[in-house]
């Protein structure tokens, strides 16, 4: 599923953002003595030790999706799968019982018990009772893979299953039952003696614990939510696979909200953190017994982070595009279609972007253009890019508008030879770049982290002309929106699957740069770029990002290209055979397109 898709690329980014900060905060808890010594903050200690777990499924479960499942090809891979699902297993159960040890504890503190003898074996009992949590893991984990228990990865629910689901899962749910029953009833129970004495006995209620308090409420939540969300899918939704998804996702969520709660509502741990981090980036940062302060180390974490999204940026995509460009060549069902040779020479020009990524990813880690010759030939080829790109979606636009509008010009094919004006104009400028004859003035601004002209002529006409083909594009849609709103309503025509597929393509590929340049045009949103060092940062990396985003929506809609070009990627040479089934097969195109070229 390409929703499962998405969700997928935040599964394995999250693990790297949120484990470190867990990190943090645990060092904290356990170094602090303003900390350890309270048995709720013991508590929540290992709390953040569970839920660093999840996040290492989270990551798993993203490759898991990103691959398609073919791990299963490599037996040694199982144990990994086998692995995960228990710890998922064991995660669920444990963090309820962990937010039930957190309702106790603050059941006793409403009720003074920290003044009774009672209290002395409280630290104790939580003690034993972490040690049996994590004894469970580890006989949970060896045994699992030691009797090869059917745990799997399921991908239409994105989540851990249990194939013996009449054992294994029914005492996984009582048990979280229980646990949760027992904490809601001192949860109630807290409440009522809180209102108690806040109304009745006008007593003061210490603050910093009541604030724990809260904070136990909002840990305790999502696990409310997730199982009554659970409860309503499996009964009213479980045939619709989106709500499955959902309903994983804010369960792999749980993590980043504790994390979020943790550090917002306890000033005490967030300033302990904060200073801790702060005292691990100084000790980085310190190199020859000089310290890089204020703004200059922000411009230089800016330019590093940008130098590696560049280079990933790079590698990533170029390869998928070399197969998809070869695809939309050499499959008689693309190349014959007009729209496809136009996607084709879009996808061209992403190339020609993506090869001019990589210099500046260079440029960025090394702070140093090396050659004058070669910045200016690479920012000729960035300039000439904008427009070129605005112009090709003009032209995919104006033949959306051919097929909505059902014109079959005889001449319709001359439209598009403007694409040879596109390459030779490319051409033109790298040779007066070299030849040296027109001062263009193109540098690359460490600032920006981007290729720019100092010659004011050349930044208009860039701007003008790609604006200008933006504008047109739009007005095209808008004619096309109103045409198919008659056709549908007056006079009860329907636009074929493939031509909406091509039309939603169109429109995806057009939003992007439309709302870019847009930014851009208007003064307001352009002062508060040009001002922002971090909105400059995230304009430049959502325009580099532009090859990325093409390349999602191309393939979006187009399960065939999809197929195919999965099976290039995973299994390398393949069969002619095995690419048709994938081509016929797929729900995109119910029949073979037909050769003519006006689809």
């Amino acid at each position: 599923m390409v929703s499962a898709e998405v969700l997928s690329i935040p599964y394995v980014i999250l693990p790297g953002v949120i484990i470190p900060l867990y990190l943090l905060i645990c060092y904290v808890l356990r170094a602090k003595e303003d900390f350890y010594k309270k048995p709720v903050y013991l508590i929540f200690l290992h709390i953040c030790y569970v839920n660093g777990i999840l996040m290492f499924t989270m990551l798993t479960a993203g490759l898991f999706e990103l691959t398609e499942r073919r791990f299963e090809i490599s037996p040694n891979i199982r144990p990994i799968e086998i692995t995960m699902g228990a710890l998922s297993f064991w995660y669920r159960s444990i963090y309820t019982f962990l937010s039930m040890l957190l309702a106790v504890n603050r059941l006793l503190w409403v009720f003074d018990a920290y003044r009774t003898r009672t209290s002395n074996y409280e630290v104790d009992i939580y003690r034993y009772c972490f040690f049996l949590m994590w004894f469970a893991l580890l006989v949970l984990t060896l045994m699992s893979n030691y009797l090869n228990l059917p745990f799997k990865y399921e991908m239409k629910q994105d989540i851990y299953v249990f194939k013996d689901a009449s054992h294994g899962t029914q005492a996984d749910f009582y048990i979280m039952l229980g646990f949760m029953t027992v904490a809601i009833l001192c949860h109630l129970i807290t409440t009522v003696r809180l209102l108690h004495l806040k109304f009745l006995r006008r007593s003061a209620i210490d603050r910093s614990e009541f604030n724990i308090f809260a904070r136990i409420l909002i840990l305790f939540a999502p696990i409310v939510f997730g199982r009554v969300l659970r409860f309503v899918i499996n009964h009213y939704l479980k045939d619709y696979g989106i709500f499955l998804l959902i309903f994983a996702f804010v369960y792999r969520m749980v993590p980043v909200v504790n994390l979020c709660s943790l550090l917002y509502m306890d000033g005490n741990l967030r300033k302990e953190v904060l200073q801790k981090a702060k005292r691990i980036f100084h000790k980085i940062t310190i190199k020859r017994g000089s310290f890089i302060k204020g703004q200059q180390l922000a411009m230089r974490v800016i330019a590093i982070v940008t130098g590696v999204f560049y280079a990933l940026d790079f590698f990533v995509f170029i390869v998928p595009y070399g197969y998809v460009l070869w695809i939309l060549q050499r499959w008689r069902q693309f190349n014959n279609n007009w729209s496809y040779r136009i996607m084709t020479h879009i996808c061209a020009v992403n190339v020609v972007q993506l090869g001019i990524t990589l210099p500046a990813a260079v440029f960025e880690f090394s702070r140093t253009s090396f050659s004058v010759k070669l910045t200016e030939t690479l920012g000729a080829i960035g300039y000439w890019y904008r427009p070129s790109y605005a112009i090709f979606l003009a032209l995919l636009a104006f033949n959306r508008f051919l097929r909505v509008f059902r014109f079959w010009p005889k001449y319709e094919v001359h439209f598009y030879w403007t694409v040879i004006v596109q390459y030779s104009s490319l051409l033109v400028v790298i040779f007066t770049v070299l030849s040296g004859r027109v001062d263009l003035s193109f540098t690359y601004c460490f600032e920006t982290n981007i290729y720019y002209s100092l010659n004011e002529s050349v930044v208009d006409v860039e701007f003008y002309c790609t604006l200008s083909a933006l504008a047109v594009t739009l007005f095209l849609y808008a004619t096309i929106l109103t045409r198919l709103y008659y056709n549908k309503y007056i006079s009860n025509l329907k636009l074929s699957r493939l031509e909406a597929v091509i039309l939603v393509q169109a429109v995806l590929a057009f939003l992007p740069l439309a709302i870019l340049r847009c930014t851009r045009y208007f003064q307001i949103s352009r002062d508060y770029i040009d001002g922002n060092l971090y909105a400059t940062f995230a304009y430049n990396i959502l325009y580099r990002s532009l090859p990325a985003i093409n390349f999602a929506t191309l393939l979006m809609c187009n399960s065939a290209l999809q197929g195919i070009l999965r099976e290039r990627l995973f299994f390398g040479l393949f069969k002619a055979k095995q690419l048709k089934q994938v081509f016929y097969v797929s729900p995109l195109i119910h029949q073979p397109i037909s050769s003519t070229s006006h689809c």
